[in-house]
C-alpha cells in the first residue's frame, strides 16, 4: 500500500527518474518513483540489440561508483544497449532507490493546495511532481492517406527488436520491407534487416546525412563536449553534431551500393501498395516507421494547464510556468539543448534536486508538504 503523503512524486524510472531520485535521496528528501513497466530504464530494454550510444563519459549518471580497472575504465568507448541496461539496474540497486515498478501514473490532479497522484496501487498526495516520463513511450506515426485501410502490415520501430520481429509480422523469414525515416533508428533497423536477408527499401523526406565513424566520434568527443559547454554558457544554440543521423560506417553500405533502393516521402497507401510522392508505386510486406516519438503528457492532462494540453510544457529552470513545483526532466529544450541527452539530464536532475531540497528543508512529511505548497504563477 502507498502512504497517504509523499513530499515528492517522480514519474518514470529511466535515467532521468533515477537521477532525480538519487539527487533527492542525497539531500535527504523523501520521494517515490513510479515506473509503468517492470524495468528501470525500460526505453533501453526495448531497443534493438544492435543499438549503441555515445561514449560512457557522456552517459554515466551522478553517483556512479568508479572502479579504476573495472568496466567503466573505457570512458571513450561506446555504450551498448545491453551494457547500459545492466548499468541502470545496478545503479538503482546500489543506491536502493525507492521505485514502484509496474505501477503507471494514471492521472495527476491539482487539489488547490497539493497534487493528487492516481495509480493502480492507490492514490497519494504530494507537494511536488517531477515528470520524467520521457519521449520514448509514445511512438509517432505519420497519418498517411489510406494507411489504416491498407492490408500492408505497419509497425513503429518501438515494436521492432530484431529481424525475427519482421518475420513474425509477415509470417515468413524473407520478404520486402519499407523503412520510413532517415535517422539513427532507421539506419539500425535497415542494417539488421539487410544482414538477415530481407529485401529492404527506405523512404525519407530530405537527404540522408551521416554521423562520422565511431572511432572518429570517440576521438572528437572531448572537444565536442567542450563546444557544448561553451554554447550553453553563451546561449549560442544547438551544435550540429547533436542532430540524430545514421552512422555511415554501419548503415550506409547497402545504400551506397544501391542494394537498398530509396524513395521520397509516401503520398498514400493503397490496399496492397505504397504510392510515393514521385508517383512510383511499390508492393511491400511490411512498413516500419522509424519516425520518432511524442512527449508523453497524457497523465498530466488532469492539471488542465494550457501548455501541457498543447503538448509542449512551458518551463523556466525546468519548473512549470503555470503551476509551481511541477518539474520536467528529460524535456527537449528544457533548460538547454543538452536537456534531452543523458549528459544534460544528469545536470538538470541535480538542479531540480537542489531546488526541491531548498524548499523542503529536510522537514518531516506534513511540514514538508506545507513548505513546498504549489502556487499559481503569473507570466
Amino acid at each position: 500500500m502507498l502512504k497517504e503523503y509523499y513530499p515528492v512524486t517522480i514519474i518514470g524510472a529511466g535515467p532521468a527518474g533515477l537521477s532525480v531520485a538519487y539527487e533527492l535521496q542525497t539531500h535527504g528528501v523523501n520521494y517515490i518513483a513510479f515506473e509503468a513497466s517492470g524495468n528501470v530504464g525500460n526505453t533501453f530494454v526495448a531497443m534493438t540489440e544492435r543499438t549503441t550510444y555515445g561514449p560512457w563519459i557522456n552517459n554515466v549518471l551522478r553517483g556512479t561508483t568508479w572502479e579504476p580497472w573495472g568496466k567503466f575504465y573505457n570512458l571513450l568507448g561506446r555504450t551498448t544497449r545491453k551494457e547500459y541496461t545492466a548499468y541502470l539496474n545496478d545503479y538503482a540497486s546500489r543506491h536502493r532507490l525507492e521505485i514502484r515498478k509496474e505501477c503507471p501514473v494514471d492521472q495527476v490532479e491539482w487539489t488547490g493546495s497539493r497534487f493528487r497522484v492516481k495509480t493502480p496501487q492507490g492514490n497519494l498526495e504530494c507537494g511536488a511532481v517531477v515528470n520524467c516520463a520521457g519521449y520514448f513511450s509514445r511512438p509517432s506515426i505519420p497519418d498517411y492517406p489510406g494507411a489504416k485501410e491498407s492490408a500492408i502490415r505497419q509497425i513503429h520501430s518501438a515494436a521492432y527488436r530484431s529481424p525475427a520481429t519482421a518475420g513474425v509480422q509477415i509470417g515468413k523469414d524473407r520478404g520486402r520491407i519499407l523503412v520510413v525515416g532517415k535517422k539513427l533508428s532507421a539506419g539500425e533497423t535497415l542494417a539488421e534487416l539487410v544482414a538477415a536477408g530481407f529485401e529492404v527499401a527506405i523512404s525519407h523526406r530530405s537527404p540522408i546525412d551521416y554521423w562520422p565513424e565511431i572511432w572518429r566520434e570517440s576521438m572528437l568527443s572531448p572537444l565536442l563536449w567542450l563546444e557544448e559547454l561553451i554554447r550553453r554558457k553563451f546561449d549560442l544554440g544547438r551544435p550540429g553534431h547533436l542532430i540524430p543521423r545514421m552512422r555511415k560506417s554501419e548503415h550506409s553500405k547497402s545504400l551506397d551500393s544501391g542494394e537498398t533502393p530509396t524513395f521520397p516521402d509516401i503520398a498514400k497507401f493503397e490496399k496492397d501498395a505504397v504510392v510515393f510522392q514521385d508517383g512510383r508505386k511499390e508492393h511491400f510486406d511490411l512498413v516500419i516507421y522509424a519516425t520518432g516519438y511524442q512527449c508523453n503528457l497524457d497523465h498530466l492532462q488532469g492539471l488542465q494547464l494550457p501548455s501541457i494540453q498543447e503538448g509542449s510544457p512551458a518551463v523556466r529552470r525546468l519548473e512549470s510556468l503555470e503551476l509551481a513545483n511541477l518539474f520536467f526532466v528529460g524535456l527537449i529544450g528544457g533548460r538547454s539543448f543538452r536537456s534531452e541527452f543523458l549528459r544534460g539530464i544528469r545536470e538538470d536532475a541535480q538542479l531540480v534536486g537542489e531546488i526541491i531540497a531548498e524548499r523542503v528543508r529536510f522537514a518531516p512529511i506534513p511540514a514538508a508538504l506545507e513548505s513546498v505548497r504549489p502556487q499559481q504563477l503569473t507570466h
